[in-house]
């Protein structure tokens, strides 16, 4: 069932890097990796939590199912309905649900956190607001080579970089329209029904791979 594999997933990140911490690790490759493995999965927990995987009424029974290990007796009651109506209901929320994170879940599980995330996004509409929110040093790769390169041999590798500065980063910022990118950046914020087409359409370009310049 995906949402208990969901939660057993995200229990085992959660032990391993416990362990980890209290032997007194807290920097390692392994930590950086367990803590991004870790994020991914909250963020499926909270489309299982708070997604538009179904409708938000049947969200809530479904959850409530499984948060009591699925007492079919007890939910049934609580929301008058009969055993047999709530295990075709559960069912159906099973098959929507592995439809939407299955295969994304599956990816992170394997340790392929970006594949899977991208799957995720694809597959849901959803867009991460940790686009946004971040340091550039933390998406630079560590390595312990310091002594195998010559700036000369880096050009390429210099141009990205430049292209990351905060001044650069600015420049492309003030020459586009700040009103139109406030608007675009409230789309992304916004769970308003009446903008969830223009939200949509804009997830869409951003996602496009020939896009970005």
């Amino acid at each position: 069932m995906i949402i208990k594999d969901l939660k057993d997933c995200g229990n085992k990140t959660q032990h391993r890097l416990k362990e980890l911490e209290m032997s007194g690790i807290f920097d390692t490759a392994e930590i950086d990796f367990l803590r991004r493995k870790a994020a991914a999965l909250r963020e499926l927990q909270r489309y299982v939590q708070f997604g538009n995987w179904t409708r938000k009424a049947s969200r809530e029974k479904y959850l409530a199912l499984f948060s009591s290990k699925f007492d079919y007796k007890l939910i049934a009651e609580r929301f008058n309905t009969t055993r047999e109506s709530l295990e075709v209901f559960a069912a159906r929320q099973n098959k929507r649900l592995e439809r939407a994170i299955g295969e994304a879940l599956r990816l992170i599980e394997q340790d392929s956190i970006e594949e899977g995330l991208d799957c995720f996004y694809a597959r849901t509409g959803e867009f991460s607001a940790a686009e946004f929110d971040y340091r550039v040093s933390e998406l630079l790769p560590k390595t312990s080579q310091k002594d195998s390169f010559l700036v000369s041999d880096c050009a390429e590798e210099v141009n990205v970089l430049r292209s990351l500065m905060k001044s650069n980063v600015r420049k492309r910022l003030n020459s586009a329209d700040c009103g139109k990118l406030s608007y675009l950046e409230f789309l992304l914020n916004t769970e308003e029904e009446a903008f969830r087409q223009q939200k949509a359409e804009l997830i869409r370009k951003l996602r496009q791979k020939d896009s970005v310049t």
